[in-house]
C-alpha cells in the first residue's frame, strides 16, 4: 500500500478564477494586461508564505497555459499533512462567491495584520493597472465604473453616477480612486450618529473589498490540499 510521505506545498493560480473582473480576456486567452493579476497575486503569496509561515525554498513557475504556479521546498513545507495544507489554503482565502455574487469579500475591522499588508501591495497595481485606460478600464470606461459604484450604499453611488456622467470623462481614473477612498470612514459604534454618517461616507471595508475583489490571490484548493 503506496502512500505518499512528502510533497512540496503547491500553489496553482489559474487567470480563469478571474473573468469577473478582467475585460481583456476570457477562458483561457492571456495577455499583458490581464497578466497583472498574477504578478500581485506572487507578491502577496510571497510575502506571506516568507514572513507569516518561514518558508524560504519558493520557486515560481508558469503553469504552461493561463496562470502560474508556486512550490514551496522547505523540508517543513514538504512534510505537512493534508489538513495543515488546508489550513494554510484557507488562511489565503478572502475572495469566494461566483460571477452573480453582489459581494466576494466578508472583511472585518481591523484588518489581520496579513491583509494591511497585503493591500499596501495590492492597491498600486490596482491604481495602475486595474482602473486605468490602459488596464481593465474600472474607472475608465463608464460602464465600468456605474458596476463599481453599484457596490456603494444606493443613494450615495447613484449622486456619484450622475456627478461622473456629466464631468467624470475630465478627471483621470486615479483621481476618481482618490476621491472614492476619500468617502471611506471607521464607522462610528456611536449609535444613532452611525446613520447620519452614513449618508455622506462609506464604511472604510469598503477600499479594501474592492481593491481584494479585484487583485487579491484566487488559490485552486485542490492542487493545495494533498500530498498524492
Amino acid at each position: 500500500n503506496f502512500r505518499p510521505e512528502e510533497r512540496e506545498l503547491v500553489f496553482d493560480i489559474d487567470l480563469s478564477d478571474y473573468d469577473d473582473v478582467r475585460t481583456c480576456c476570457q477562458g483561457a486567452t492571456v495577455c499583458k494586461k490581464c497578466w497583472q493579476y498574477m504578478s500581485g497575486a506572487c507578491k502577496v503569496c510571497e510575502a506571506s508564505l516568507r514572513e507569516d509561515f518561514g518558508f524560504q525554498h519558493i520557486m515560481w513557475v508558469y503553469s504552461g497555459r493561463r496562470g502560474v504556479h508556486c512550490w514551496v521546498g522547505d523540508k517543513e513545507s514538504r512534510e505537512l499533512t493534508n489538513e495543515a495544507r488546508m489550513a494554510i489554503i484557507k488562511y489565503f482565502s478572502v475572495v469566494g462567491g461566483n460571477e452573480n455574487s453582489a459581494k466576494k469579500t466578508d472583511l472585518q475591522l481591523p484588518l489581520h495584520p496579513s491583509l494591511e499588508r497585503a493591500y499596501k501591495l495590492l492597491e498600486p497595481i490596482f491604481v495602475k493597472h486595474i482602473i486605468t485606460d490602459e488596464g481593465q478600464r474600472l474607472l475608465a470606461d463608464e460602464a465600468q465604473w456605474t458596476k463599481l459604484l453599484k457596490t456603494l450604499p444606493e443613494e450615495i453611488g447613484d449622486q456619484i453616477a450622475a456627478h461622473w456622467a456629466k464631468t467624470g470623462h475630465s478627471t483621470t481614473p486615479a483621481q476618481k480612486w482618490e476621491a472614492l477612498k476619500g468617502l471611506c470612514a471607521t464607522p462610528d459604534k456611536a449609535g444613532q450618529s452611525a446613520k447620519k454618517q452614513k449618508r455622506a461616507q462609506v464604511d472604510e471595508l469598503w477600499k479594501y473589498e474592492t481593491v481584494f475583489t479585484h487583485c487579491y490571490p484566487r488559490l485552486d484548493e485542490n492542487v493545495s490540499k494533498h500530498r498524492n
